[in-house]
């Protein structure tokens, strides 16, 4: 997904040394090789035209088991503070301490606020439970790995040409099967929200109209901005700003779990987020939860940091009014219980999704 749990924070110190792949649990439901075909229209949406959502007995069941993991914490935190902005003695001690740590790396790295700030370091600190050696560890992996990938040329094509994510390459190719809204209006202490329609996505046709190296692209450009967009919000507020993120699951059917490829670029998407972005998640929240959310997450759990998890919320049709307690009514669209006007794809059908696919071409 280009953005799923986008933001999330660095994996928890027992595994952030370990270079191989997660192991996820194996589902009954047998993954497929990805091909690409003509099928209608009718046959694409099928899945998410009779997908069952969960029982309310379920979801309670659910929602315990993550409010139980939420409060089973060492220090009794769910991670939900943010750190204030400057910091005390004693954490920019230990962020003298990853400098130190990271000397070489730094010495190679160029300059920007948001790469090599005190702010950026702090994030991966609080990411790794302020293990300084994990934290210093990861942050050098980190500078090498932007090296590595040339990501400072796409933090220079945004900043020099003042990019949207409209105008990121190959959204129009990406948005015509992974809708999603960047920077949906904001949460009460000004946190981006971000959406995106898990549910509407067509996999297959996803799959076969860009490649892996594309997705991978794209999904860097949307941290590049992420990255600038957050730390000068942390200037303005005075604290480590972190992104609140929906997804509504509405939609979701066998058809999203039996993807080899696409569950190859999930965890891909997953690893660079977590080892590159850590702490830029506030919170998560999953709605209209269909009853094969409990078999994907055998795939993703073991894919995520235990902070991470800790931030994901359920909610059921009955509990939208919990999210205006942060989000004020202007920036939740109606389908959510907010009072900001529906926009595609919240308000789905076959008509919007013909329009899009004519207005939507390539973009290189």
């Amino acid at each position: 997904m280009a953005s799923f749990l986008r933001g999330v924070r660095g994996r928890s110190s027992s595994s952030e040394g370990k270079k191989g792949k997660c192991e996820p649990k194996a589902l009954q439901i047998p993954l497929q090789e990805d091909k690409s075909d003509d099928d209608s229209l009718d046959e694409e949406l099928s899945g998410a035209e009779t997908a069952e959502l969960m029982s309310d007995e379920d979801l309670a069941s659910l929602v315990g088991c993550q409010q139980r993991s939420r409060s089973d914490t060492a220090d009794g935190k769910s991670g939900l503070s943010s750190i204030a902005y400057p910091f005390s003695a004693e954490q920019l001690a230990a962020v003298e301490q990853v400098r130190k740590l990271c000397a070489k790396e730094l010495a190679d790295a160029a300059p920007y606020e948001e790469v090599v700030s005190d702010r950026r370091i702090m994030r991966f600190l609080r990411g790794h439970k302020f293990d300084v050696k994990v934290a210093a560890t990861m942050f050098g992996n980190m500078l090498s790995w932007r090296k590595e990938m040339n990501v400072d040329r796409i933090r220079e094509h945004i900043v020099r040409d003042n990019l949207s994510p409209e105008q990121f390459p190959h959204y129009g190719r990406i948005m015509r099967y992974y809708p999603s809204f960047a920077h949906h209006g904001t949460a009460h202490d000004g946190s981006p929200l971000h959406i995106e329609m898990v549910g509407k996505v067509t996999p297959r046709k996803m799959l076969s109209c860009f490649s892996s190296e594309e997705w991978k692209n794209f999904h860097i450009y949307c941290c590049e901005y992420n990255a600038l967009h957050l730390d000068k919000l942390s200037v303005e507020k005075g604290k480590l700003m972190r992104m609140v993120l929906l997804y509504d699951l509405a939609g979701c059917g066998p058809q999203h779990l039996r993807s080899k490829h696409g569950w190859d670029m999930i965890r891909s998407t997953l690893k660079i987020t977590q080892d590159n972005y850590p702490e830029s998640m506030r919170e998560c929240w999953l709605i209209n939860v269909p009853k094969l959310f409990t078999m994907a997450w055998q795939l993703l759990k073991p894919c995520l940091a235990e902070r991470t998890v800790r931030k994901i919320q359920i909610l059921g049709s009955k509990d939208y009014h919990k999210m205006l307690n942060q989000i004020p009514a202007t920036s939740l669209p109606e389908a959510y219980g907010g009072s900001r006007p529906n926009q595609w794809p919240l308000v789905f059908d076959k008509k919007e999704f013909k329009a899009l696919d004519e207005e939507h071409r390539v973009l290189e």
